[in-house]
């Protein structure tokens, strides 16, 4: 399809995601599942909690994704979405930093802001 594929890690709320056809997306529960699934997919856009469990680190997982495909913007939601956090995550290579929650608002204005 021509609709964006959109990649989200999260634990709440993904019928909020899959009710919708402004855009395809997998939904994964866990920062080990997400890999997986990004490895599989190669989607155009990643959203993912910063609390999300597995085994991977949040901080690895970043890295690792952005180490496959760097061109492909990662944005990370989190409960406080502070300065310092944010120069974290774009280290790691994370073109963003959201608050939670994460909505369907704020995902598609990045898809918006990214996928021209």
């Amino acid at each position: 399809s021509m609709l964006p594929h959109v990649l989200i890690g999260l634990t709440a709320d993904a019928e909020l995601y899959q009710n919708q056809h402004l855009f395809d997306v997998s939904i994964c529960n866990t920062t080990d599942k997400l890999l997986d699934e990004y490895q599989k997919l190669d989607p155009d856009i990643v959203f993912l909690d910063n609390n999300l469990p597995g085994e991977l680190p949040t901080s690895d997982l970043i890295r690792q994704m952005a180490a496959l495909h760097p061109d492909t913007p990662i944005i990370v939601s989190s409960d406080y979405a502070e300065r310092t956090l944010h120069k974290q995550v774009q280290q790691y290579g994370a073109r963003y930093l959201l608050t939670n929650p994460l909505s369907l608002r704020k995902v598609n204005m990045m898809i918006k802001k990214y996928l021209k």
